[in-house]
């Protein structure tokens, strides 16, 4: 009989050291089994997820890990890492912060939080001025239609100055509509990289352990930069 203990934690730390993250997820899972209150099985496999872009599943062993170790810095940080994979740049800020609450010098937690604002405000900034561009491309098409008609067409088939006017607020009004709905699609995905991946086994509404391997998650990946 061998005399080798089975550490399927052991046995995941040294996979996700090696980058092989599919199956160290696999021995995470074993692990808790074994030991299901150890926040840092649950931290790793959170990591694991990760790096297989399951953003879902990541999220979940990462609010595990707190549940388990509410004081633990740690699994602050892996919340914070997901939201910020996934474009949550607030959120992210929100996580490291209170990461930071528990462990006020830990360097990881207080580099993140920076690159994390600094993120946050450029997406904010970037956001606030799609409708006013939209708004400004809109006004110039709409005005270029008329001046084109003007000095194009003799005579002109614009000739109603309040007609011009008309023309010129409709393509305005149209590209701000489209500008807000391209900012509503963007946000939309970002949400969509956290929602539950669809149910391709057809359980229904039975409640079911996490499977072993996720299924494919098809939505796109959204890289740290």
């Amino acid at each position: 009989m061998s005399s080798d203990i089975v550490d399927p934690k052991a046995d995941g730390d040294n996979c996700l050291k090696n980058k092989k993250y599919i199956e160290a997820m696999l021995h995470y899972t074993k692990a808790t089994k074994i030991d299901p209150k150890n926040a840092k099985i649950y931290s790793n496999r959170s990591l694991a997820f990760l790096r297989l872009d399951q953003y879902f599943y990541a999220l979940e062993d990462a609010n595990k890990a707190i549940k388990l170790e509410p004081t633990w810095a740690k699994g602050y940080f892996r919340r914070g890492e997901v939201y910020f994979c996934t474009q949550h740049y607030k959120k992210a800020l929100q996580s490291y912060q209170q990461g930071l609450d528990f462990d006020p010098n830990d360097k990881t937690l207080l580099n993140a939080r920076q690159l994390a604002s600094i993120k946050w405000d450029t997406l904010r900034t970037s956001e606030a001025r799609i409708p006013v561009i939209g708004m400004i491309i809109g006004m110039i098409f709409g005005i270029a239609v008329v001046l084109f008609d003007h000095y194009l067409n003799q005579p002109s088939v614009i000739q109603n100055s309040v007609l011009k006017m008309i023309i010129a607020a409709s393509f305005t009004a149209l590209a701000y509509g489209v500008s807000l709905a391209y900012r509503g699609f963007n946000r939309s995905q970002r949400r969509g990289l956290l929602e539950s991946p669809v149910d391709l086994f057809g359980t229904g509404d039975e409640p079911q352990e996490k499977p072993s391997v996720p299924p494919p998650n098809v939505r796109p990946k959204a890289k740290r930069s």
